[in-house]
């Protein structure tokens, strides 16, 4: 087409030109027509390899949407075999849901038919129980109607044979008189040269000022636990509270801390001033890690709860104890904190609480008791007050159980409540101290006082820094109880050996079922553990620990009462002082730890024996209260320095009899070592101690002197209270108020009107059956010494002075012994020791007796010298001995009597 194009020009152009211009024209064409000629032959080519690039692109397309087609076809089986699986599995689990459910409902039906069963069961068991507790109610009907039958009739031969005794005995003592004037018609034996000079001096000299060691410790060292709460509520803990109350006293933290030492006072008056830039330094790092808590920002102190405050506080004692874990100086963490409101603390063999939080020793394991805790904390909402009965009784609460297990002279407490305010409780051995430290850190509706907020944080930390002796811990290191008990690991003890040669490193084993009794379970008063059950140099013992602010150690007046020779005192075997001389923060009080030989049980066992019913069992029991009268008359008579002590906790936990029968009074921890004017004591303050229920009507109305007299007085009291348990109703209001209950205006009230008369003594104590003759009479003698028509205890309770004191005569008690005991004195060796040591001489013209007017011991004794081997010469009492009329009769311990010319009345 572009060929003939171009012949058309030429001829057009041929028709216009001359022929050789054409001939030129023409070459040049055809080289145009060669080169056009080449390009057309190269687009060829090329027009050749794009139809072959588009062929090769269009089978690669077939590829692609072959590749495709499999691959949707593949996708497609996916899911079909998906769905083909997840059908199964809905098919399998719904199979799986209806198998299940058939198992439950299987289940539901044996447990209903369980317990349908079990109920039914219960039910026939309770009908059982229901017919066993009515047969046994009429078999001991039956018993003791038997009994009271056989009771009445023995009391009926009884009676007889008390006629025929003494008609027989008018009838030997006429013919033994008529003897007597027959072969010595003129002569007369005379009194010995002893008797003359040495006997009984004509009455009591005056009384004792009652001086002691705390206006609150009313009561006596238990000889068995105190009741504990069933039940742990706001009705308890205000109780305990206000049972509390005259023991607690509102101070500032210092003063408080000073009552432990003056090296707690420096040592927090430095640490708390704000000027410590260490201290600011550290709280600014501990608040700030507080603060950061989503739970304190959004803190307000007007309006928290309890929870609220206690996940705070756990908070700030959770920064708090991080730092001291890792930044402590030179190492020393004396505790750890544990959020234990839902932790359940125990003490041996005592259910145990819930404490909001506590600070346990760093040495404590996670297995954590009471006894290992230093500070306890108690939590309440905003809406509390500091100072609730409810908050303090749940402080008080946690400082008994803190105590129960682990002797400690002091112990710490928190308090948080009332919008944020921190309270710190200082318990020392008399005192409880409280003091306000501070608010919790921060939040809405706080003060945001950084100098309390830091203050706060600095007495923590200050109590992170202490060890575990500088906390109030007998022994640095827990010691386990039951087990063997070092001495040699308290803290500042020094050894005061006695009798034997021994040294500081001697241990003690605690039994197993040995309770721990004492003082620290009622904490008001000195702390006292007592573990009635230990083994010593392979001998049944007693392991006594206490606290003592004041006034003479129990240890010091048990050897002084040893050293006169007093009989039926338990023997001393080891004791020991405790001080802080080891320590930069001691309580500012003294420690004693004895040891002392077993006593026994209490006196009102052998009252509840079968031998009771006998007249040698009832001989028995006027004995033994022969032998504790013979102690405390003893105890009180003056020495050759003018000394002498008085009990004054004579009560039935502190009489005892041994498994031989030996009686002893044990206790003497309010007993002082007293002159003839005075007690001796560092304290001015007039105090009433003792047992509320065994103290004498005087010293129930607050006299403040007390005299022998008094200790015969509560003497009487318990010889009461276990006729009144073994012959009397127990369950009425009478004995409930008297004889169960600490309330002193009751108690005198009472008393009053039940010790009236002999009669009216008598009334409840035999309601339940009769009492036997001996012990009647024995009841009624006591009665007529203590209560005479010239001081009944109407007088006594309205009278400053006591009118006993001067007539009190010592041999009128031992005849009054000897009166009960009759025929069956030779069978009784301790009311015959009492004899031995008692001379009764009206006519003595002593001039020493006008100096002991005021005193409150007696210069009636004549008593031997104290040097006799003690293991040699205590014999078993056999209650069951026959008597006889010889007068050799068994003696616990043998001595001379003093000489007539001797200066020394009492050795």
């Amino acid at each position: 087409m572009i060929t003939s194009a171009n012949n058309d020009a030429s001829s057009n152009n041929a028709a216009v030109k001359p022929t050789t211009e054409q001939a030129a024209g023409a070459v040049g064409l055809n080289d145009l027509n060669s080169v056009l000629q080449s390009f057309l032959q190269a687009q060829s080519a090329t027009n050749a390899q794009f139809q072959s690039f588009i062929k090769a692109q269009s089978a690669n397309n077939e590829e692609l949407r072959e590749w495709r087609k499999e691959q949707a076809e593949r996708e497609a089986k996916r899911e079909k075999e998906q769905a083909e699986r997840e059908a199964k599995r809905d098919a399998e689990l719904k199979e799986l849901r209806k198998e299940q459910a058939e198992r439950d409902a299987k289940r539901e039906k044996e447990q209903a038919e369980r317990e349908a069963k079990r109920d039914a069961e219960l039910k026939e068991l309770r009908k059982e129980q229901a017919e066993r507790d009515a047969k046994r109610e009429k078999e001991q009907a039956e018993r003791d109607a038997k009994r009271d039958a056989e009771f009445k009739e023995l009391r009926k031969e009884q009676a007889e044979r008390d006629a025929k005794r003494e008609k027989e005995q008018i009838e030997r003592d006429a013919e033994l008189k008529g003897m007597f004037s027959m072969l010595m018609p003129q002569n007369r034996l005379s009194p010995s040269n002893a008797m003359r000079s040495g006997g009984v001096a004509g009455g009591l000299r005056g009384a004792v000022s009652q001086v002691s060691i705390d206006a609150n410790s009313l009561n006596s060292t238990p000889q068995k636990n105190n009741v504990r709460a069933d039940q742990f509520d706001r009705k308890w803990y205000s109780k305990l509270s206000k049972d509390h109350s005259d023991f607690i006293i509102e101070a500032d933290l210092p003063d408080a801390l000073g009552m432990v030492s003056k090296d707690w006072r420096k040592e927090w008056d430095r640490v708390s001033k704000d000027a410590a830039l260490s201290v600011s330094e550290v709280a600014k790092k501990i608040l700030n890690a507080y603060r950061r808590k989503p739970e304190i920002k959004r803190l307000d102190h007007c309006n928290a709860s309890e929870k609220v405050y206690q996940t705070a506080f756990d908070h700030f004692a959770t920064a708090v104890n991080r730092f001291a874990s890792t930044n402590s100086k030179d190492g020393i963490v004396g505790m750890r904190w544990l959020n234990s409101h839902k932790t359940q603390l125990h003490n041996r063999g005592v259910h145990g609480r819930f404490p909001d939080g506590s600070f346990f020793t760093a040495k404590s394991t996670q297995d954590t008791m009471w006894q290992d805790v230093i500070v306890a904390v108690e939590i309440k909402g905003s809406s509390e007050a500091a100072e609730s009965d409810v908050l303090r009784g749940q402080i008080i609460q946690g400082l008994i159980d803190m105590a129960t297990d682990r002797p400690r002279r002091f112990s710490f407490a928190l308090s948080l409540g009332n919008k944020g305010e921190i309270r710190v409780y200082v318990c020392t051995p008399d005192k409880l101290y409280v003091a306000p430290l501070g608010n919790l850190p921060l939040g809405r509706g706080s003060s945001g006082n950084m100098l309390k907020d830091r203050r706060v944080v600095a007495f923590i930390l200050f109590l992170y820094e202490q060890t575990a002796k500088d906390c109030g811990f007998l022994t640095e290191n827990p010691v386990p109880l039951p087990g063997e008990f070092a001495l040699d690991k308290i803290i500042g003890i020094e050894p005061l050996i006695r009798r034997r040669l021994l040294h500081s490193s001697i241990s003690i084993n605690i039994n197993s079922d040995s309770e721990v009794l004492g003082r620290h379970r009622i904490l008001k008063g000195p702390r006292t553990w007592l573990y009635p059950k230990c083994v010593f140099n392979g001998d049944n013992a007693v392991f006594k620990f206490q606290w003592i602010p004041e006034g003479d150690l129990e240890s010091t007046v048990h050897k002084f009462i040893e050293d006169k020779g007093i009989p039926h005192i338990p023997e001393l075997l080891y004791a020991a002082t405790v001080t802080d001389t080891q320590s930069n923060r001691g309580a500012p009080c003294r420690g004693e730890v004895m040891i002392i030989e077993d006593a026994g049980s209490s006196v009102a066992d052998i009252f509840g024996k079968a031998e009771v019913s006998s007249i040698y069992g009832q001989m028995r029991i006027v004995d033994v209260f022969a032998a504790y009268v013979h102690t405390l008359i003893a105890a009180a008579k003056l020495d050759e320095n003018n000394r002498f002590v008085l009990h004054r906790d004579v009560s039935r936990g502190n009489l005892m009899v041994a498994a031989g029968g030996q009686p002893y009074v044990i206790d003497w921890g309010y007993g002082r070592i007293c002159d003839s004017s005075t007690c001796r004591s560092s304290t001015p303050k007039k105090i009433i101690v003792g047992t509320t229920i065994y103290m004498g009507i005087r010293i129930l109305h607050g006299r403040t002197m007390r005299s022998i007299v008094d200790d015969l007085e509560s003497l009487f009291l318990v010889f009461c209270r276990c006729l009144w348990d073994t012959y009397g109703d127990t369950r009425s209001e009478d004995y409930e108020e008297l004889w169960t209950k600490n309330d002193r205006r009751k108690v005198k009230l009472l008393r009053r009107v039940w010790l009236e008369s002999k009669e009216s003594m008598l009334k409840p104590m035999k309601e339940r059956m009769g009492i036997p003759a001996s012990l009647k009479l024995l009841a009624e003698s006591m009665y007529d010494l203590l209560f005479p028509k010239s001081a009944s205890i109407s007088t006594l309770a309205n009278n400053t002075d006591d009118p006993r004191v001067a007539e009190f005569k010592a041999s009128n008690w031992l005849k009054a012994f000897e009166s009960v005991a009759g025929d069956y004195i030779a069978a009784m060796p301790y009311l015959g020791m009492f004899k031995e040591h008692v001379i009764d001489n009206d006519n003595d013209n002593d001039n020493r007796r006008d100096s002991f007017i005021s005193a409150g011991g007696v210069d009636h004794l004549l008593f031997v010298t104290p040097k006799y081997p003690r293991d040699n010469t205590r014999e078993e009492y056999d209650p069951l001995e026959t008597p006889t009329r010889s007068t050799s009769a068994k003696r616990p311990f043998t001595g001379q009597l003093d000489s007539p010319n001797s200066k020394s009345r009492l050795h």
